[in-house]
């Protein structure tokens, strides 16, 4: 299979950009840089190539192992990214060069995973080699087309017929978006092969973020940023995806210093360990963003996914902590009780004050903490807790009847009064009447 590539070096003309074209039209380039998003297919590729061309295919880990031989004709060293120990490591690049020093390969083919490219550090460290014969071209694995797609099912024993099947289906279940990717494609294929196809959307969503947060490189699995399990890593990447929907920003940057305002810095993420975050940027769910060294999410819908199961975590518990929070402080600090509704105060942390569109510096971004002058932002009191607010409101609109309805039976009706506070089953002129003189003689209702 021939896979469509597209051209990305730092500066290229416009049409270079967009032109998608088989990788066989870069085969008289001395040197080349492929890159790819987890899954893409460069191992493939690099495989495919080397047969064709009768060069040499090796991994990069073999390649700096295994003693030099001269070799002049196409080399094709593959996962760079896998022997790196992170995007710090320049030490790796450095031994590379040095070692195709030694070998002498009429022409070179490097692959790395997106994420991990260095851009032009990368190549002023590969340099001093490639200027010898000329800069590589960089070029960026494009998505599976639908031919392709065919290819990559029948190489798993598909027919004709049942390939073309199962992508209708694929598609007609909403998970086109894993047709693009081989690797995912095959994950897919393999998983309905030993099960069934997901019935609800939420088995949908839960299925597939599964696929797409799973590391299925062994290698790769047991060190660095490849030992996190996707549990570990949903909600670091359901962050990510919340900040990118939510902010106006492009993509996430992959460098360590913040460099612009509209594709900041991953550490921009303060509430969570940058090694979580940087490990999920470099799952499925994310593919190469329009700058080098960036990453922007692989599909909106699922992003949005993500980003929704995050927030309503956070701000679920976060709602939870401010009520408990607020019954506490006016206990144990023996305020008075009309400050259960009046309280001129509020407990929030950080995803709590954006959920509700506090504009204050808040710094706790998981425990709760005490936020004054809470009635300028119309918070502070029973009735404006979320949980409160939640709890007392149909699912996708909010109810002034049932609120209404909880604050009659549980904040002014006494505990033991029987039925609903406004039933209408008693017989005409029969209904008891609450709070008049005669009645406040007999009961006291304040105790």
């Amino acid at each position: 299979m021939d896979r469509t590539v597209r051209r990305i070096e730092s500066t290229p003309s416009k049409t270079q950009h967009e032109e998608l074209r088989p990788i066989s039209a870069y085969d008289a380039a001395e040197n080349i840089v492929l890159l790819g998003d987890p899954g893409a297919g460069k191992t493939y590729t690099f495989r495919e190539c080397a047969a064709r061309s009768g060069g040499r295919y090796v991994t990069a880990r073999a390649f700096l192992v295994t003693p030099a031989a001269k070799f002049d004709g196409t080399l094709f060293v593959d996962g760079l990214d896998e022997k790196r120990a992170g995007r710090s490591d320049r030490d790796t690049v450095d031994a590379l060069v040095e070692k195709l020093f030694e070998v002498g390969p009429g022409k070179v083919r490097i692959s790395c995973r997106a994420a991990d490219w260095l851009g032009d550090s990368d190549l002023a460290a590969l340099r001093p080699y490639f200027e010898l014969s000329g800069d590589p071209v960089v070029l960026q694995l494009g998505r599976l087309s639908g031919d392709e797609q065919r290819v990559v099912l029948q190489a798993e024993g598909l027919s004709a017929g049942d390939a073309a099947a199962f992508l209708q289906e694929a598609t007609d279940r909403a998970l086109g978006d894993f047709l693009e990717n081989p690797q995912n494609l095959i994950m897919l294929l393999r998983a309905v092969q030993t099960g069934k196809w997901p019935a609800t959307r939420k088995e949908l969503f839960e299925f597939s973020t599964h696929l797409m947060l799973k590391e299925f490189d062994n290698d790769r699995a047991r060190a660095g940023a490849g030992i996190y399990s996707v549990d570990e890593l949903r909600p670091a990447a359901g962050a990510v995806c919340a900040a990118r929907l939510i902010s106006d920003i492009e993509a996430v940057s992959l460098t360590d210093n913040e460099t612009s305002k509209a594709i900041p810095s991953y550490r921009g993420l303060s509430m969570l360990p940058p090694e979580k975050v940087i490990a999920a940027l470099g799952r499925r769910v994310f593919v190469a963003g329009p700058v080098p060294e960036s990453v922007d999410y692989a599909h909106r819908t699922t992003a949005e996914y993500l980003g929704a199961v995050w927030l309503a975590d956070a701000v679920r518990s976060g709602m939870y902590d401010e009520a408990v929070s607020f019954f506490e402080h006016i206990v144990r600090k023996d305020r008075p009780v009309r400050e259960i509704l009046f309280a001129d105060y509020d407990f929030l942390n950080q995803p709590l004050a954006k959920f509700y569109g506090v504009k204050k510096e808040i710094k706790s971004t998981g425990l709760v903490e005490l936020v004054p002058d809470a009635g300028s932002f119309q918070r502070g009191g029973l009735l404006r807790l979320g949980a409160i607010l939640t709890s007392t409101s149909a699912p996708l609109r909010t109810s002034p009847v049932k609120r209404g309805d909880w604050v009659l039976r549980r904040i002014l009706m006494p505990e033991d009064y029987e039925g609903h506070p406004q039933r209408r089953d008693f017989p005409m002129g029969g209904e008891p009447v609450l709070f008049t003189k005669d009645e406040a003689l007999q009961r006291d209702y304040t105790q």
